[in-house]
């Protein structure tokens, strides 16, 4: 019994620690991002600029192409990570899968099907689009596909801890987007070196553990009244 409620306290304490973790795990089935791992950021900051980075393990990746060319990354988009919301300016590319050559970005939503054409007139928000030849930068199950923004700002970063990203990825057989993940992930701030997000580690999420807690403590009740 004391062994239960010792597990059951450890397992609620994680919860809490794991509502911080900066890793996004897409489920597998999902037509948004197909059992990719996500994560962001802050490598490093100075006078008028912070460089964020945004990477993906695709370890879990599952296509949806049948008999495809291949799947390719096209662009991902990283915004809401200051107080005031203001322009990025300028913004670019530190480091992209392949050659930061191979991309164009600018201070832009990502468009689907259209590219960084989502101009913000007052919002934090920078994109990378493939612009070299071919459908995107063609990738492998269990790649780790990093992006590093240079994002010029003199304002402070927000208060909640988050970011938005945005992922564009497609099949090699059409040009609309075979999935496009928009979610919300804890911005991590590894400006003191602490973080490697070169191998993602997924952590469990707060729901799965409280879940697990209570079924730890039913089965305490359980044992405590069985004769």
């Amino acid at each position: 019994m004391k062994r239960l409620i010792v597990a059951l306290g450890f397992l609620l304490a994680s919860a809490s620690i794991a509502q911080a973790a900066p890793i996004y795990l897409c489920p597998g089935g999902s037509a948004e991002c197909a059992g990719q791992t996500f994560a962001v950021w802050i490598a490093n900051s100075g006078a008028g600029f912070y460089d964020v980075a945004v990477s993906i393990d695709t370890t879990g990746y599952k296509s949806r192409a049948v008999g495809a060319a291949g799947d390719f990354a096209v662009g991902v988009e990283v915004k809401n990570i200051l107080a005031t919301e203001s322009l990025f300016n300028p913004v670019s590319l530190l480091a992209a899968p392949g050659n930061e050559t191979d991309w164009g970005s600018t201070a832009a939503f990502l468009n689907p099907g259209q590219g960084c054409d989502g101009v913000p007139e007052k919002k934090d928000a920078a994109c990378a689009i493939w612009t070299a030849a071919g459908s995107g930068y063609a990738f492998t199950v269990g790649d780790t596909l990093t992006w590093l923004f240079r994002l010029g700002s003199t304002e402070s970063l927000g208060t909640d801890g988050e970011a938005h990203i945005k992922y564009w990825y497609t099949d090699g057989q059409t040009q609309i987007s075979a999935g496009l993940l928009s979610a919300n992930i804890r911005l991590q701030d590894c400006r003191d070196g602490s973080c490697d997000f070169q191998t993602l580690e997924t952590v469990p999420e707060p729901a799965s553990l409280l879940l697990l807690g209570s079924g730890l403590a039913a089965l305490a009740i359980r044992r405590r009244r069985r004769p």
